[in-house]
């Protein structure tokens, strides 16, 4: 009698956890399906298959770059792959194309529509120079100055610009490999493994909710799981010299493939949010920032920005191209920056301000083509 007693309890909870487990699975695939629901109505995009980001790049054998036509979200790229009008719309010498290259924080993350950098840099640059003035944004999230430079190799994919902008990103060179080629390093892009979309928009509530001290703990938390195990030396302890000696050539590199193909160079220096030293109430977002390059304290991070802004200062003057100080123009101040250094609308419209002090002359004096 017990036997069967407690067989007829383990079988009523297995009955009851397979009951669980199907209501658990229901209510992911309804949060999966309200998701995709609205991303259809939303954006017109398609309700099954992935849609990411990511869905906005392609590889192939002329490296990695934007995918003509793609869209994700309030994202949507022309038919060189680039964010912008379309270019050479306009008769042949009607308007003066400049482009765009750079990692996230030129893409445009946080701002509102139109608000991007770039966006605002074609406004002003029209406004100035007083003609059509069309930029094209080629940047996205992650392009490194090999991606930059292949790019440019590429014959900057069907864009004929009188100038290109450049605004590099220094905390890419303390990743866990240092940046390289494109075409060497990356797969194919055209089956990503799949994605459950309501996963990306729990995490946007829980950034906005979670009180900051959870936040710090789970930031914590994550650096600690990427770095536990790890070897003395496996840490940057100070400013990797061989990293700033291969940014300094990769920048060369690039500069030197845009002016060969007549194209005008303008180069920015990075800002990010933090002064110096950092406020104590920046603390979650210089977490935030090391939990893309855990190798590198935040010290680190902080010392590698203005380092790379000096090699910037130094190769723009020996090469004989103008330079946008950023830094300088968006200080740091909470309502510049959206995170560590992606920039809010207010500090968008300072860094296309500065690019536009430099391009417009270089535009107006004759120097673009």
């Amino acid at each position: 009698m017990a036997r069967t007693t407690l067989t007829g309890a383990a079988m009523k909870a297995a009955g009851l956890l397979g009951r669980l487990a199907f209501y658990c699975a229901v209510f992911v695939i309804a949060l999966e399906a309200s998701a995709r629901l609205d991303d259809s109505l939303r954006f017109d995009a398609p309700f099954f298959g992935n849609y990411t980001l990511e869905g906005l790049m392609v590889v192939d054998d002329t490296g990695l770059h934007g995918k003509p036509f793609a869209s994700f979200e309030r994202w949507h790229l022309n038919s060189v792959g680039a964010q912008g009008r379309e270019p050479h719309a306009e008769p042949a010498g009607a308007e003066l194309v400049v482009l765009v290259l750079g990692a996230s924080e030129s893409f445009g993350l946080y701002e509102s529509p139109g608000m991007s950098y770039a966006a605002q840099l074609e406004r002003m640059l029209a406004d100035r120079l007083k003609r059509p003035v069309n930029v094209q944004n080629a940047a996205w999230a992650g392009m490194s100055l090999p991606r930059a430079t292949e790019y440019c190799q590429a014959g900057f994919h069907g864009i004929r610009p009188a100038a290109v902008v450049y605004y590099p990103t220094p905390a890419g060179y303390l990743d866990e490999m240092p940046p390289g080629s494109t075409r060497l390093r990356m797969g194919p892009l055209d089956d990503p493994a799949p994605a459950w979309r309501f996963v990306r928009r729990w995490r946007s509530v829980l950034k906005r909710w979670l009180p900051q001290s959870m936040q710090l703990w789970l930031r914590n938390r994550e650096i600690q799981a990427a770095t536990v195990g790890k070897p003395d030396t496996w840490f940057f302890h100070d400013v990797p010299e061989d990293r700033v000696r291969l940014f300094e050539e990769q920048f060369r590199s690039f500069v030197r493939c845009a002016t060969s193909a007549g194209v005008a160079v303008v180069a920015g220096t990075h800002a990010n949010r933090f002064s110096d030293p950092p406020a104590p109430s920046d603390r979650p977002f210089l977490l935030a920032w090391r939990m893309f390059y855990p190798r590198a304290d935040e010290r680190v991070l902080l010392a590698m920005d203005r380092r790379i802004n000096h090699v910037v200062g130094r190769v723009t003057d020996q090469e004989g191209i103008p330079l946008a100080d950023i830094e300088a123009a968006v200080p740091p101040d909470p309502r510049n920056f959206q995170d560590f250094s992606h920039f809010t609308d207010r500090g968008s419209t300072l860094a296309a301000t500065a690019f536009a002090d430099v391009v417009a002359p270089l535009l107006e004096g004759g120097r673009g083509r």
